[in-house]
């Protein structure tokens, strides 16, 4: 649908666009007259508009932003491109191994892989997102990282999320008819906070997928100033060419994110592996032909896997905390205060 409209408002002729802006605006001008007149008291209307200005520049904490940011993600960024041809594995310059050594072919592949390549989701601090520290209050960062989370999933997965209810056959289920459709359960979220976000600011979500096991998928995400990711590995703020050294924290990073999400049909889970397979990032070098050398390819990815279970592997940890609620009374070990 969003498509759709899209490629018909390009086909319109600048007079015929001209017309429609012109209307909407009468529109606009004819509601506000007949609020003018007839709803608004001339004591309530500088309260009315300081209260229409304040919404809108504090559009993101208003009741129900949250599931439009949402929806908006899944209508006007997934469903249009659901359809379209699966993302490559790899970028193109890892197809041709000619004259590169096995180390460095592999170098190549481990920077370029399409599983663990990151998306950008931009937003900034509008005053309602403001604690008594005058910067972005710490609870704010969940509600912007579920949806840099969301747009990362619709993008890297789509695929799969398109082709899994119409399957009509699998490695673990060969005589399957159409299923249900795929949808992510968020596990858990940890975050890190590095600096303050100041009031107004712009901000930069990077998140990529980090690794992943039997069950669950690690997403990594940071947030960070406009421009801090660069285009050439280089630092925001540096020379051109002056680089990050490996393991040095970059300045311009504010906070740091690690959640895990699990893939459900149903009651059932899906497995990552099998589910990535499904979406063209990973294939089975005895079965799978074409262009892409599989069992190079999957050689990097589980090297890259099993570097970011370090990390994923901490946070998978934290549900040992579950075991560590004793409550109070007769067993438990008593309570300071109920409020």
């Amino acid at each position: 649908m969003a498509s759709h409209l899209t490629s018909t408002l390009k086909r319109l002729r600048l007079r015929d666009k001209l017309a429609m802006i012109f209307k909407l605006f009468s529109i606009l001008g004819s509601a506000w007259r007949y609020f003018d007149n007839y709803l608004v008291t001339p004591v309530a209307k500088p309260a009315f508009i300081l209260g229409l200005f304040y919404a809108i520049i504090n559009w993101k904490v208003l009741p129900f932003a949250w599931h439009l940011r949402v929806f908006n993600g899944y209508y006007l960024h997934y469903l249009p491109n659901a359809h379209r041809p699966p993302l490559p594995p790899a970028t193109a310059s890892t197809k041709s191994t000619t004259g590169m050594t096995q180390n460095s072919h592999n170098n190549i592949i481990n920077k370029k892989l399409t599983i663990f390549l990151p998306t950008l989701y931009k937003t900034s601090v509008p005053p309602g997102e403001i604690d008594f520290s005058f910067h972005k209050s710490n609870s704010t960062y969940l509600t912007d990282l579920d949806i840099a989370r969301g747009y990362h999933l619709y993008t890297v997965l789509r695929r799969g999320f398109y082709l899994w209810p119409r399957r009509t056959g699998s490695t673990s289920s060969p005589q399957r008819a159409q299923g249900q459709n795929v949808v992510t359960m968020l596990g858990g979220t940890t975050c890190t906070f590095k600096r303050e976000i100041k009031p107004l600011a712009k901000v930069e979500i990077w998140t990529r997928i980090l690794s992943w096991d039997e069950k669950w998928i690690y997403l990594v995400s940071w947030f960070a100033k406009p421009g801090a990711g660069g285009t050439t590995g280089t630092r925001a703020g540096t020379k051109e060419g002056t680089k990050q050294k490996s393991g040095e924290i970059n300045p311009d990073v504010y906070a740091t994110c690690v959640s895990k999400v699990v893939l459900k049909e149903g009651r059932k889970t899906v497995k990552p592996e099998e589910f990535f397979r499904l979406c063209g990032l990973m294939g089975n070098p005895e079965e799978d032909k074409g262009d892409w050398d599989w069992g190079e390819i999957n050689k990097a990815i589980e090297e890259r896997r099993v570097e970011g279970m370090k990390l994923a592997g901490h946070v998978a940890s934290l549900d040992e905390g579950h075991g560590l609620f004793g409550g109070y009374g007769a067993e438990g070990e008593g309570v300071l205060g109920v409020y």
